[in-house]
């Protein structure tokens, strides 16, 4: 489960986090053939793929998050199965970057959210 601002996104279907980190080059005349990094910053995206509902009721459907997504709203993620002592990710800030919408033909619509972390990215047991 993918929770906004403590409120589960309805209806996923799919979601990711993905980590990586900028290698920074330090290669030098004494490298001699071999290319040599340090480890820079770290970045992190969180995604997401729900059923699509025209619903303006729904708790965290697209609408919620597309007004959120307008306004620029910093939000905190967490990525939880909700069982206690498993593990869970939590983004204290983060910005929502997309939200595209597929209208495919004979099958169901769905959304897309896509993250970008401002900051650390923590995992931590489940109290």
């Amino acid at each position: 489960k993918m929770f906004i601002d403590g409120v589960a996104i309805a209806r996923i279907t799919d979601n990711s986090l993905e980590s990586s980190a900028n290698m920074v080059d330090i290669s030098n005349k004494d490298s001699g053939s071999n290319t040599e990094f340090l480890a820079g910053r770290t970045s992190h995206t969180m995604s997401a793929e729900a059923v699509f509902s025209f619903d303006l009721n729904s708790l965290e459907g697209y609408q919620s998050l597309f007004a959120t997504f307008a306004a620029g709203t910093a939000v905190e993620v967490v990525v939880s199965n909700e069982n206690v002592g498993d593990f869970e990710w939590t983004a204290a800030k983060a910005f929502i970057s997309g939200l595209p919408v597929t209208f495919p033909d004979d099958d169901k619509i769905t959304f897309s959210i896509e993250l970008q972390v401002s900051g650390a990215l923590t995992y931590t047991v489940i109290a």
